[in-house]
């Protein structure tokens, strides 16, 4: 009883990270489209600058990336780790990690570029 009522917490915890976090980032792109270049840094892994830009609708990317991240931990843990509490907790943390990270990802390159 008591781990099905903190599984259900964390799936809450989890769910209000995202749209706390999808809400951040619409006001920040909402805050920023006027000034923003029509091209952003996003790939700074790459070694040139030229590389390095994409089209800024690209930003994109990033929140859906941790939309998928969180869903398929959620399908991982559902389908293979039902049963097995640590593996759950070790998931949750991860995907608010994910979630925070990618939300200041978002953020500074917005403040950067704009």
């Amino acid at each position: 009883m008591n781990t099905e009522f903190q599984r259900v917490q964390q799936t809450k915890t989890t769910h209000v990270m995202l749209i706390g976090s999808y809400i951040i980032m619409i006001i920040f792109f909402l805050l920023r489209i006027r000034t923003m270049p029509p091209q952003i840094p996003l790939y700074y892994s790459r070694a040139s600058n030229d590389e390095q830009v994409a089209d800024t609708f690209y930003i994109v990317v990033i929140p859906l990336l941790s939309l998928l991240i969180v869903a398929l931990n959620g399908i991982i843990v559902k389908k293979y780790f039902s049963d097995n509490e640590f593996v759950k907790k070790i998931i949750y943390y991860i995907n608010n990690s994910v979630i925070i990270i990618l939300t200041i990802i978002f953020v500074s390159i917005l403040l950067l570029v704009s």
